[in-house]
């Protein structure tokens, strides 16, 4: 694995980590089951504790945590557990608005590996100790475009009919994360 590789991976693993610890917070902040009738002013936008259960055949069972989302609006999915992947268990979550036109979407953790000698016997494509060897992608469009949209779309019909770059979107992540 190479050194970009290994940055990218804990890139990665800081992201889920952070949406993780943002679901125990909000496990942590129960409530004491007293409703409160509250006036709230127009256009706030009001959360609901929600829990996500695990429910994966390989998994675990129970609740995996929760998460926060708008009063009204779908959670569906939850923990993957993958036994032939380095990541042994990641998340894919959907949250939809009632009226389906907006959503949020977290797919699961990428894990790739890639040397410029090559792996012996292993091509691009292939699982090498739970990583996909894939040489590194450092354009976020060519990896949505070349690995996410087939990995997680795979027998659907789409097309892409825009790209926009969000470089304040980048420049604000990349400054909250320490050293990059």
């Amino acid at each position: 694995m190479t050194t970009g590789n290994q940055g990218k991976r804990g890139l990665a693993l800081r992201l889920i980590l952070l949406c993780f610890g943002l679901a125990l917070v909000a496990t942590a902040c129960s409530d004491s089951g007293t409703v409160v009738d509250i006036d709230y002013p127009d256009g706030a936008v009001v959360l609901e504790r929600v829990q996500i259960e695990d429910e994966d055949p390989l998994g675990i069972g129970g609740v995996a945590g929760t998460a926060l989302v708008p009063a009204g609006w779908s959670l569906v999915g939850g923990p993957v557990w993958r036994h032939d992947r380095a990541n042994l268990v990641t998340a894919e979550i959907v949250i939809e608005s009632p009226d389906g036109l907006s959503r949020v979407e977290f797919l699961p953790i990428f894990s790739h590996t890639w040397q410029e000698a090559g792996l012996l016997g292993f091509g691009v494509g292939d699982n090498y100790l739970g990583s996909t060897v894939y040489p590194p992608v450092t354009d976020a469009l060519q990896f949505l475009e070349e690995l996410v949209l087939p990995a997680y779309r795979a027998g659907l019909v789409y097309n892409v009919i825009s790209r926009e770059p969000l470089p304040d979107a980048a420049q604000l992540i990349a400054q909250s994360i320490p050293g990059s």
